[in-house]
């Protein structure tokens, strides 16, 4: 039993946590900030990219030649027509 007499104490104080590491230091609140505030920026240019002049309406008709009125064909030989 007297081995356990010569075995010295832990000493728990050192493994406190310091105050100033409990505290938070803003660096997280300051990196959502950005990230929201750069969220905010892509949803806005995509919906500004989204909803910016409409596409161009094209309108496609048949060519008629003005003779008969029939629509026009190509072909290699005249007969076919």
């Amino acid at each position: 039993m007297s081995a356990q007499q010569g075995t010295p104490v832990a000493d728990l104080s050192s493994l406190r946590i310091h105050d100033r590491a409990r505290k938070p230091t803003g660096r997280g609140k300051r990196l959502g900030w950005l990230a929201g505030g750069l969220l905010f920026i892509l949803v806005g240019g995509a919906a500004a990219y989204r909803f910016k002049d409409p596409k161009t309406v094209v309108e496609v008709t048949t060519a008629r030649s003005a003779a008969n009125s029939l629509p026009l064909r190509h072909c290699s030989t005249p007969a076919a027509m």
